[in-house]
């Protein structure tokens, strides 16, 4: 990985993280084979709680680029 590809880690997993505030509606996906939204809706919670884990974890990928010893 280059410094590029971490910086934009860090972005979209910025990016996922606020838009966690700003959605008031989650909808699960159709499943893997047809990953189409659905109907069905998810608490905001758990669709908050989502966002913040995949974006964390690219926040966290870019950060060990620039801090691989600590």
């Amino acid at each position: 990985m280059d410094q590029g590809k971490a910086i934009t880690m860090i972005v979209v997993g910025a990016a996922l993280i606020v838009a966690s505030f700003l959605f008031k509606n989650f909808y699960a996906t159709g499943g893997i084979p047809l990953p189409i939204a659905s109907d069905r809706q998810v608490p905001r919670w758990q669709g908050r709680l989502i966002f913040w884990v995949v974006g964390g974890m690219f926040v966290l990928g870019g950060m060990i680029f620039f801090f691989p010893n600590q």
